[in-house]
């Protein structure tokens, strides 16, 4: 685009600068003698001159306004030393010759300084504007010729320079502006992409994950298993242990999750948190991406114990530690005759009982406290061999010491068959109810207590379905005794004691709330193989 440029004067320059008006002057005026010629009035020169003492002088203001040899003097160009027209110094020329060579000297550099030698035929310049309006003039050349910003176009006396001619600049810059936002940081800045966006630029992949949900209920924030394949997915694309793994929604939402298992020869179990898993088929995607092409640590990371923030009070894959996953990480400790062997369980591993070991958990004060609604959900597998009582699980009442009484048990009795003991209230009576007559031993069955305590009612959910639902007479409606309790074991008493359970326990789950059968059926379709999340092909980044 062509720019709007000033031109400064210099001592001539004026002079020069009044020549571009000396066609038109001529045209306009009959009879003008030319610069030096004699006259009687100033009407007989040109229209930049005045006429002193019969001679045609250029105007002037200054000494800026004339050649180097003249002085401005009484408002005329007059020679140095002179004090008129025709009194010419000591070994000068006289006034005529004076003024002819005045003459042809302005001629002369009027000429050069018309337009510079780069300049095309459309260039033009700076009319005669009054001297006092021109910036002092430099004797470097590139400085001659200087970016108009006073005048918003090239009307009026500012003239409009061709791009070629612009000495004291670089080169004209023809790219497209610069639309980029600002950098704050590439975790505030998602790539967009045809689905909307792309979880974080350092991210290169991503796989499209789809959640079935063949229940009649919409589910938020639930606890899914994503077990991942790493020989159709390589999972070496996420880092060591995965540690460079997200998950993130189809807004770019981060989602947490959680690594139970990293197997890259095998298959990994990830437990991820979905906001929304409508009913009756597929739910909206969420998306796991990898493959880190810049370091990792400017990638932010949730809590794993954020999968579990929704109404979890104690969450035990029982895998290679006996820790808690869930907000309280209230983590267990191993008790009686030896330790619990590390098996195949129903995802991933469990823990093996053989009827003499305990794991206690000693600080679970929150457990069931003043809550009137709970769920207590586990995978069991009963040893075939087994015939004597034996106890699955216990949650103490709030004493101040460990008592066998407890605020909810869970035993199969020498006949096979399973009860469980429920309070509300720690001084309620022993009231076991019938939870199961027979599960088959030597296979993993998916089991749920379901207390509603403002009913009161109990509801049994074996394999996603629902099997019983007893009403509590001896509990009166309301809430759980707001004291604490003291002590919580699986495969034993809540104190940690005898009788003790010959089988494998796997994913047992303490909910402070009431969980909807949706919700039960669900956990059990997740939690077996294949399970009800599928993987898409990968996506690159855009």
């Amino acid at each position: 685009m062509a720019r709007t440029w000033t031109r400064r004067a210099t001592g001539a320059g004026r002079a020069a600068s009044a020549l571009a008006l000396i066609a038109g002057a001529l045209a306009g005026c009959q009879g003008c003698q030319q610069a030096g010629a004699p006259c009687a009035t100033s009407a007989q020169c040109l229209e930049s001159e005045v006429c002193v003492e019969g001679i045609c002088r250029q105007a002037c203001n200054s000494d800026l306004d004339c050649l180097g040899r003249e002085s401005c003097q009484s408002g005329a160009c007059m020679p140095r030393g002179d004090a008129g027209a025709g009194d010419a110094g000591a070994g000068d020329a006289g006034a005529g010759d004076a003024s002819a060579a005045d003459r042809n000297d302005r001629d002369r550099l009027a000429t050069d300084r018309a337009a510079p030698p780069e300049a095309g035929p459309d260039a033009a310049f700076v009319d005669g504007a009054a001297a006092g309006d021109l910036a002092r003039p430099d004797t470097a050349a590139a400085d001659r010729w200087r970016p108009d910003v006073s005048r918003p176009d090239a009307t009026g006396d500012i003239a409009v320079l061709p791009d070629a001619w612009r000495p004291d600049l670089a080169e004209p810059d023809t790219t497209l502006p610069d639309t980029t936002l600002p950098d704050t940081g590439a975790a505030d800045l998602p790539s967009p992409d045809a689905a909307g966006c792309w979880y974080h630029d350092a991210l290169r992949m991503r796989w499209p994950l789809t959640i079935a949900n063949p229940t009649a209920e919409t589910i938020a924030d639930f606890p899914v298993l994503l077990r991942l394949d790493c020989a159709v997915v390589a999972c070496s694309l996420f880092g060591p242990n995965g540690a460079d793994l997200r998950v993130a929604d189809d807004s770019c939402q981060l989602l947490p999750h959680e690594i139970e298992l990293w197997d890259t020869d095998g298959e990994s179990l990830i437990w991820l948190r979905a906001p929304l898993i409508e009913p009756g088929g597929s739910s909206a995607r969420i998306y796991l991406y990898g493959d880190v092409g810049t370091s990792p640590s400017i990638l932010p990371l949730l809590p794993a114990s954020d999968v579990w923030s929704n109404g979890y009070q104690g969450v035990y894959h029982l895998g290679a530690a006996v820790t808690d996953s869930s907000p309280l990480a209230n983590h267990g400790t191993g008790s009686g005759s030896g330790t619990t062997d590390q098996v195949a369980g129903a995802v991933g591993l469990g823990r093996r009982f053989k009827g003499g070991q305990a794991i206690r958990l000693e600080d679970s004060q929150p457990l069931l406290q003043d809550v009137d609604g709970a769920t207590v959900g586990l995978w069991l597998n009963l040893n075939p061999m087994a015939t004597a009582r034996q106890i699955v699980l216990g949650i103490s009442v709030g004493s101040s010491t460990p008592t066998a009484s407890s605020r909810m048990q869970l035993q199969e009795s020498d006949s096979g068959v399973g009860n469980v003991t429920v309070r509300r209230l720690d001084s309620d009576p022993d009231e076991p109810l019938a939870v199961w007559s027979a599960l088959t031993r030597g296979t993993f069955h998916h089991v749920v207590l379901r207390v509603r305590y403002r009913e009161p009612r109990l509801y049994v959910y074996i394999d996603g379905v629902q099997t019983s639902s007893d009403a509590l007479t001896h509990l009166s409606p309301g809430s759980t005794s707001d004291t604490p309790s003291r002590n919580a074991a699986l495969g034993a008493q809540d104190d940690g004691s005898a009788p003790f359970l010959v089988g494998i326990l796997d994913e047992v789950r303490f909910s402070g709330v009431a969980r909807s059968a949706g919700w039960i059926a669900l956990e059990y379709l997740s939690q077996q193989a294949p399970g009800i999340v599928s993987i898409g092909p990968a996506e690159a980044a855009p």
